[in-house]
Parts: C-alpha cells; sequence; structure tokens
C-alpha cells in the first residue's frame, strides 16, 4: 500500500522510503509507458475512469491533462495515477511474459507476442499494445456489422485484410451464412502461426473452417489484382488510416488504394475500415472516390472501453 501522507519533500536525503517509492527516478512519461505496456490502454481506463485513458488515449494526451491537473508538475502526475491506481483496489497483476517476436516485412518494426494467465497480447515495440484477447468488441462490430449489410447475398464472398487476433475472422463466419468464402489476407506470416497455436482457443479456431482461405501476402496486392470479386472487403490494418507499423499501409487508405477498394468489390459491395480514431479527411476520401459512406462509433469492449471508428462505404454501381 503507498502512504501518500510520507512523500519527500523537495531536498529529501535519500531514505528507506525512497528505495519502495515506485516514483523514484521515474518521469511521468516513463510512468505512463510503463502502466501501457503493463495493462494496456482499455484495461488502464476500465481501472482509472479519467478520459484521457478512455477516449482515444495516448501519451500525449494523456501526459498534457496529468500536467495540467496537477499544477506540481510531472511528479504530482505520477502520484495521481498511482493513487488512483490504490483507490480502485487493485491487486499486483503478474507480469506479461513474452513468447515470441517478429519482424513485420519492410522496416515495419517488431510484433511481439506477450501472455499474462489466460490472456494475450500483441504489441508494437516502442508504441504499446496493439490488440489484446482481453477487448475486441470493435473487431466483432467490424464483420457483424458489415454481414448485417450484405442483403439478398446468398453466397457472399468477403476479403478480410489483417488477421489480428482472429476475432473479426470468427464474427464473420458467425454471421455471413453457411456459404460464405472468407480470404483473408496477412502479411505476418508469424501472425497466422500464433492464431493456428496459442491464439486460436480464444477466437474458436476460425483458421480451421473450410470457408476460410489465408494468403500470406500485403492485401494490397490482391486488391489490385482482382476486379469485382468480392461482396464485402474489411481492413483492420495497421491501427486505419494513422498507420503505426509499415508506410507502405498509406496506399491502402489513399486515393489510388480506395480506387482500388472500389474495383475489387461487386456492385452494391460493402468497404468496411476499422481506425482507433476519427479521421475526417479519409471520410472526405471516400466519399470522392464515388463510395456512399456511413460512419459509426462502436465500444472496444461491449459498452465500455474506448470508442473506435468504423465506416461502411458502398459501391452504388
Amino acid at each position: 500500500m503507498i502512504n501518500r501522507n510520507k512523500w519527500p519533500k523537495q531536498g529529501d536525503e535519500m531514505s528507506d522510503f525512497q528505495t519502495n517509492n515506485p516514483l523514484h527516478g521515474m518521469t511521468l512519461e516513463s510512468i505512463l509507458n510503463h502502466l501501457v505496456n503493463h495493462y494496456g490502454w482499455d484495461e488502464l481506463g476500465r481501472i482509472i475512469k479519467i478520459k484521457c485513458f478512455t477516449h482515444q488515449p495516448s501519451i500525449k494526451s494523456s501526459l498534457k491533462f496529468l500536467r495540467k491537473k496537477n499544477t506540481l508538475g510531472k511528479r504530482e502526475g505520477g502520484r495521481f495515477v498511482f493513487a488512483k491506481l490504490e483507490v480502485n483496489g487493485l491487486k499486483r497483476m503478474n507480469p506479461w511474459v513474452l513468447l515470441d517476436s517478429t519482424q513485420v516485412p519492410g522496416n515495419g518494426g517488431e510484433l511481439r507476442l506477450y501472455q499474462r494467465d489466460d490472456d494475450f497480447s500483441i504489441k508494437i515495440a516502442g508504441h504499446g499494445e496493439l490488440m489484446s484477447t482481453r477487448v475486441h468488441g470493435s473487431e466483432d462490430a467490424l464483420a457483424e456489422r458489415t454481414c448485417a449489410r450484405l442483403t439478398n447475398c446468398v453466397k457472399p464472398r468477403l476479403l478480410i485484410g489483417g488477421l489480428g487476433m482472429g476475432f473479426t475472422l470468427a464474427a464473420a463466419l458467425r454471421t455471413a451464412g453457411d456459404q460464405a468464402q472468407v480470404v483473408v489476407a496477412e502479411l505476418v506470416p508469424a501472425v497466422v502461426a500464433w492464431n493456428r497455436g496459442p491464439l486460436g482457443e480464444h477466437a474458436g479456431h476460425p483458421l480451421q473452417d473450410p470457408r476460410v482461405s489465408v494468403r500470406e501476402v500485403d492485401v494490397a496486392r490482391i486488391l489490385k489484382a482482382e476486379q469485382q470479386a468480392f461482396d464485402a472487403i474489411l481492413l483492420d490494418v495497421d491501427n486505419g488510416p494513422e498507420g503505426l507499423t509499415r508506410k507502405e499501409n498509406d496506399w491502402l487508405y489513399s486515393i489510388n488504394g480506395l480506387n482500388s477498394a472500389y474495383a475489387a468489390l461487386r456492385p452494391q459491395g460493402v468497404l468496411a475500415v476499422w481506425s482507433a480514431s476519427p479521421d475526417r479527411v479519409f471520410h472526405q476520401r471516400l466519399r470522392k472516390v464515388g463510395f456512399e459512406v456511413d460512419e459509426i462509433r462502436v465500444r472496444a469492449r461491449g459498452s465500455k472501453g474506448a470508442r473506435h471508428i468504423i465506416w461502411f462505404a458502398k459501391r452504388i454501381v
């Protein structure tokens, strides 16, 4: 238990307190990075219900909020965070254990697979958590709400760009019908292996479904090669238009990339794009290409957690 009445005053000598002080020698930024890496934004937002942790969270916006909240500066911001952890009765959790790591092709950084108890997390080195088995409500919604828009489509053919932890694929298989065909494009072979291995149980082993075919390629290659081939294209690639890993992914969300997606869709087909945050310019870009666009916000975990964005862009002709 942290005793907030015993924080050392400025100029105090090193003491036994400093030895046990979780903030000693840490800047507010390092504290936040540590907590985000340990818990992830969604879990941190659940434990500490402050806006900078629950609405489009980032280290930058959280630092701004905490430094503004506490006029005494960085050290007080850290106290505020740890005091909140105390008030919520947080028990010490087991640490995350690194299971595997892999390089993203094209200098996209390093993906790392972690496990803590029964939970798994995929993180990008230097940027924190990308996805987690604890939180996948918006990934489910990406598939469920796309399939709900495929009216009068008996044998839908879907393309999913980005396998992730398999939750979008699993939701598509539940809702697209027994005669659906689902093509999954995943650039990183290790992600496919993780889903065939330790991650598979969490999503219900969707890669074992005979309706699924997996291509270990950049989804952009498929979009460029196929014309009027899909009733729906679902993109959950690199955090959305504001990507974190590969500059090459920017093409997907450019005019050229969206034109290719439009051409790859059948008439009345739907392009669904997941994003961690809103993007007015991207919304306008979809309309410029000729799509009829609907934008919705969905929670990361049921009615809780961060709000994510999904654009549904319909090809009219």
